[in-house]
This record gives structure tokens, C-alpha cells and sequence, in this order.
């Protein structure tokens, strides 16, 4: 993903219509599929952070876990990891994130919302977000007879807190990965954004999430 153009995520403050938004199906259908649940994922900029939605297309989606931090994974799952380097950077720099440089987080859900949300720069003795904070995502969801959508907000304040600047400010590179996601024999599938080319299931991999950054009236070329 190194090779090409950052995504350009809109800031539609001001000008809130969700048909600006930067729309893109999730294509790597990795490792072991049993099912393959056609997925859209949906992020743009507003003044309180990056605005994040899920469109999946499956039914009656597993949905066992009840109280955030339990394995949603394990549930049909929706993720969004992102990975912000040590300090600010422009989308001009040839950077490359990494477990050891960059501060990560990961944002799993279930269809109900349940949320699984935590920190660090390494996969192993990760932080999570206390429920004050996962309360600030404003989750929402929605089930319809074939489909399911999950949307939160990935709050300016809160990653503005831990990485020390802010991220979403425009012209600043960061990166990211979205998933699709269980780990439920039954229905056990893993679709990303970014394709993870390791042979063996792992989204904790920062080194082939896409860069990105936000923009507001003229991206850069």
C-alpha cells in the first residue's frame, strides 16, 4: 500500500453531507473464508474527530457478547485500527508505521454496538479505554432484515490526549486499517481494507496499514 497516494479523508465541518465521504469496500478476503459479507467502509472529518461507518451486508449477525471488552471478535465483528507516529508528519514523507514507533489503537465491534477498544505500541499488554471514553465514541447500530450498520466517532480530544498532537488536524499523515471480521469457526471469515500479507490471521500489523490524513477544500496532489 506504500506504493500509492495516502487516502484523502474529507473534512466535511461546516459542510456535513455524507455523499462527500470517502467510501471504499473492504477487497482482501484473507486467509479462511466460510463467508464473505460484502463490506463498505465510510470515514470523514468533523470538528470532534474522525466519523466512522460500517455497512455490512449479512444476516442475523452473531452477536453473543453483552458488556464491552469481551471478545467481539469471536462475534461478527467490525474493526478499525489506527497508527499515529511519534510526530506530526506531512503526506509528503515517506513514512512507514511500525509496532515499535507509532502508538496504535484498535476499535472492535459487534453488531450491538459492544466494544472492544484499547492502545499501546506493541500487540501484548495493550491499555483500554476506560468507559468513560468508549461512551465518547457515540456508537450507534442498526439491523436491518439482510444487513447490518455500525457508526462511532473516533474523538479528536481523546487521540489528541494520548498521542501528544493532533492527528486530525489537515496535512497531517497518519494510517489506518479497517477489518471485517470472526474468529467463530462457523463463520469464520477476515476481510480487510489493506491487505495484511502475513501468513497467518494478524490485524495487529501497523506495517501494512494505508497512510492517510485529512483535508479541507484543497488535498494535496
Amino acid at each position: 500500500m506504500f506504493n500509492k497516494a495516502p487516502l484523502k479523508i474529507p473534512d466535511l465541518t461546516g459542510e456535513l453531507k455524507e455523499s462527500l465521504a470517502l467510501t471504499l469496500p473492504l477487497t482482501h478476503y484473507q486467509w479462511h473464508c466460510a463467508i464473505k459479507p460484502a463490506t463498505l467502509f465510510t470515514i470523514y472529518a468533523l470538528e470532534d474527530g474522525l466519523h466512522v461507518l460500517f455497512n455490512v451486508k449479512e444476516q442475523n449477525p452473531k452477536c453473543l457478547c453483552t458488556q464491552n471488552f469481551q471478545r467481539v471478535c469471536e462475534d461478527s465483528a467490525v474493526e478499525l485500527f489506527l497508527a499515529f507516529p511519534p510526530l506530526k508528519l506531512s503526506p509528503k514523507i515517506d513514512y512507514h508505521p511500525t509496532l515499535e514507533q507509532d502508538l496504535y489503537f484498535n476499535f472492535e465491534f459487534n453488531s450491538a454496538g459492544i466494544c472492544y477498544a484499547k492502545y499501546a505500541h506493541t500487540r501484548k499488554n495493550r491499555i483500554p479505554l476506560s468507559e468513560a471514553e468508549i461512551k465518547k465514541l457515540d456508537i450507534k447500530t442498526k439491523l436491518y432484515e439482510d444487513s447490518w450498520r455500525l457508526r462511532f466517532i473516533v474523538p479528536r480530544d481523546l487521540i489528541k490526549d494520548k498521542v501528544g498532537y493532533d492527528p486530525f488536524e489537515p496535512n497531517c499523515l497518519f494510517a489506518l486499517n479497517a477489518y471485517k471480521i470472526s474468529e467463530d469457526p462457523k463463520i469464520e471469515h477476515y476481510v480487510s481494507l489493506s491487505e495484511v500479507k502475513v501468513p497467518t490471521p494478524n490485524f495487529h500489523r501497523p506495517d501494512f496499514f494505508v497512510r492517510a490524513y485529512v483535508y479541507h477544500d484543497s488535498p494535496l496532489s
